[in-house]
C-alpha cells in the first residue's frame, strides 16, 4: 500500500534505480509514484509473465520507463 510519495531515484543519480516486480502484485493507497530520473534512469520493471496493476488512486509521474512483462490494465493514471 502506497499512501505517501514513493521516489525511484530520488537524487537523480546517473546511475539506473528500479522498482523491480517479481510476482503478481497491485499497488494500493493513494498515494503518488515518482519516476525520478534523467534518461531512462528510473524505471519500474516486471518479470516476463507478471502483471503489476496500478488503480487509479495511484498518479505515476516525472520521467523515466515503465518496462512491464504485461499490458497495464486500463485502470492507472499515468
Amino acid at each position: 500500500t502506497n499512501n505517501g510519495t514513493l521516489t525511484i531515484n530520488p537524487t537523480a543519480a546517473a546511475a539506473v534505480t528500479s522498482l523491480f516486480i517479481k510476482e503478481p502484485m497491485s499497488i494500493g493507497g493513494t498515494g503518488t509514484i515518482v519516476l525520478n530520473g534523467v534518461l531512462n534512469r528510473s524505471e519500474i520493471l516486471t518479470d516476463p509473465g507478471v502483471t503489476l496493476t496500478i488503480p487509479p488512486t495511484q498518479l505515476v509521474r516525472g520521467y523515466g520507463r515503465i518496462v512491464a512483462g504485461e499490458p497495464f490494465p486500463e485502470q492507472a493514471i499515468i
